[in-house]
């Protein structure tokens, strides 16, 4: 759980970078750094979509 922690802050520290170098939401990077790494990950990965859980269908 610590090592994600870490990860999800770093990420987090990130997307607000790039948030503000482009006046946009941190919401907003969130979002398209989730749409560029979805169409990458494998049928049948499971992603948490606004909360809920599922797998990728082909």
């Amino acid at each position: 759980q610590e090592l994600i922690t870490t990860i999800n802050n770093s990420r987090r520290i990130e997307y607000a970078k790039v948030a503000a170098k482009n006046n946009l939401t941190l919401e907003a990077v969130g979002s398209m750094m989730f749409q560029k790494i979805y169409v990458r990950l494998p049928a049948g990965t499971w992603v948490q979509i606004q909360g809920k859980w599922s797998k990728k269908v082909p």
